[in-house]
């Protein structure tokens, strides 16, 4: 049964990331059920709080609710149990940009990668990263079914400033000021090789697609 904390931490996000729920996706690979029908997209998400990198993965939890290994100073710093499941901290939304679906995966790999299939597309990224909501400026493509994208690592430092609004949100939770929150792609070309296990299964059919940053005006 639901906490009154999880149960209000549901609404917020699909208040947040809009009125539909978006379909949550396991990990894939080139040879997953379905492949031939979608684009398989590979890559990484590395998570940053002061400085201090978010550890993903199934963590351990207090009676009280609250993550026993969450970077932080403070009760308020550590985020409630998870939304669905009761350990998951992390997951990344892939909303596309045609048709408004969105697909989220749960990151429990300490690394931060991801491996899903998709409808091809073009897609923008969000993040739900404890109680904290962030839309980032993050984009990529991947427009043919049947094939697969590498679209590098996207480097999402929150709270690197320090708005009133952003203060509010560190302690409460909810959606974070975009103005508050560093990105940046990288191309981990050599590490997704030697750790992703769709390299291991099809590495010749891997075309690099790098995700890009889109500011609005």
């Amino acid at each position: 049964m639901r906490t009154p904390w999880q149960l209000a931490f549901v609404a917020l996000l699909v208040g947040s990331l809009g009125c539909r729920a978006p379909t949550v996706i396991p990990s894939a690979t080139p040879g997953a059920p379905g492949a031939s029908l979608r684009a398989l997209v590979i890559g990484r998400i590395q998570v940053y709080i002061g400085g201090k990198p978010v550890r993903f993965g199934r963590q351990r939890y207090g009676a009280d609710g609250r993550g026993l290994e969450w970077p932080g100073t403070t009760p308020w710093d550590e985020p409630p149990v998870g939304l669905l499941g009761e350990e998951t901290l992390t997951m990344v939304v892939f909303r596309s940009l045609k048709g408004d679906e969105k697909f989220a995966f749960e990151v429990e790999d300490e690394s931060g990668r991801f491996e899903v299939l998709l409808p091809p597309g073009r897609y923008a990224i969000q993040l739900r990263c404890g109680k904290w909501l962030a839309e980032t400026p993050a984009q990529f493509d991947a427009p043919e079914q049947g094939r697969q994208y590498y679209v590098g690592t996207l480097q999402v430092d929150l709270f690197r400033q320090r708005s009133p609004l952003g203060w509010f949100v560190r302690f409460f939770g909810g959606t974070l000021p975009r103005g508050d929150t560093g990105f940046a792609v990288a191309d981990e070309w050599e590490w997704a090789r030697a750790n992703l296990r769709s390299f291991a299964e099809g590495p010749a059919g891997i075309e690099k697609r790098l995700m890009r940053l889109e500011y609005s005006p």
